[in-house]
């Protein structure tokens, strides 16, 4: 702790404005940086693998042409819904393993979180 501080009997914290985050050592930022070393990477790796097999198939970025409306959103949704049941069912042992369905649900999810992101909003108040 720098000497001034402890010359007046202050704490950082006392020192540390409203809004403030300290990091070790004493130093201050305007906010606290997200916890992008909280998401597994192996997981972060499925999706990457997704984006990966999308681009193979149907050119890198491709899905940013599809979601310009609420329907293309919707389908999406439907799309992420379906590889949820199918991983369910290849739990239950209805199906055999292949497709990484938890992946695929991953990509749909942050894909509509990137649009819901450029456009500030959720989807249905997009076509009103």
């Amino acid at each position: 702790m720098p000497e001034d501080v402890a010359e007046y009997g202050l704490t950082r914290a006392a020192k540390v404005p409203l809004g403030k985050h300290v990091l070790p050592g004493g130093t201050t930022r305007s906010e606290k940086a997200p916890g992008y070393h909280m998401i597994p990477p192996t997981a972060l790796r499925r999706v990457a693998r997704r984006y990966d097999l999308g681009a193979e198939k149907h050119g890198e970025g491709n899905w940013l042409q599809s979601l310009t409306s609420e329907e293309n959103a919707l389908a999406f949704c439907k799309e992420a819904y379906n590889h949820l049941v199918e991983h369910q069912m290849k739990m239950q042992g209805g199906l055999e393993p292949g497709d990484d369905h938890l992946a695929a649900i991953g990509w749909a999810v942050f894909a509509l979180m990137a649009v819901e992101e450029k456009y500030g909003k959720p989807w249905t108040e997009l076509t009103r």
